[in-house]
């Protein structure tokens, strides 16, 4: 699917089927969890993948209407000029976190701490789509206490119990963040998406 929304005109640079994160190499079964053997799905959290995507969309729907070629045209344009805009707001105010480690509860965020320049070094889940356990958070515990994690990156479509639970035992501030449109009422469309993690944890770094 994805192989078909992004031709090869593009080029590899900009196809995000040879960009994917966390390919799995091995037969997959559900020992493993709900793991996505083709890669990490959660490629729209890097905005330069959202700029790809909407090329791909704008593409499509010129081939499907081409009477309103233009119109997509221009609307993809007013879309990368904001995401070029909104990434020099992006990296500034993340920058000073540059290197910092995070805990997340799902594997949601590799595509958008690559971008800036994060670190996720644990999963509060032990294996995709399962619940944590208690030896699993307690080894979330000292993983937190010993590379001095400051923030718990939990998506805000999962309860936060299990990151609760870790902050109070390790001072780390929980962050629940959206992650598409829609995930909470600030959030309209894509750059508000954006706008909203971005000032969501860099507010929870200041804590």
């Amino acid at each position: 699917m994805i192989q078909e929304a992004f031709p090869k005109e593009y080029g590899a640079a900009e196809n995000l089927s040879d960009q994917k994160l966390a390919v799995v190499p091995v037969s997959v079964d559900r020992s493993m969890g709900d793991i996505h053997a083709s890669g990490n799905p959660h490629y729209w959290l890097d905005p330069e993948n959202a700029r790809i995507i909407a090329r791909g969309i704008a593409q499509r729907l010129s081939e499907l209407v081409p009477a309103v070629t233009n119109s997509f045209q221009q609307n993809l344009q007013s879309f990368e000029n904001s995401i070029d805009q909104k990434m020099i707001e992006w990296k500034r105010a993340l920058s000073p976190y540059q290197g910092e480690k995070i805990i997340s509860y799902h594997s949601t965020w590799s595509y958008f701490v690559k971008r800036f320049g994060l670190e996720i070094v644990g999963q509060l889940e032990p294996k995709p789509g399962i619940p944590p356990t208690p030896s699993h958070l307690q080894s979330i515990i000292e993983k937190v206490r010993s590379e001095n994690v400051k923030v718990i990156l939990n998506e805000s479509i999962y309860q936060e119990d299990a990151a609760k639970f870790i902050a109070e035992r390790t001072g780390a501030v929980v962050v629940a963040a959206p992650v598409s449109v829609g995930g909470s009422p600030e959030v309209k469309d894509y750059v508000s998406l954006m706008d909203e993690i971005v000032r969501k944890l860099t507010e929870g770094f200041k804590k």
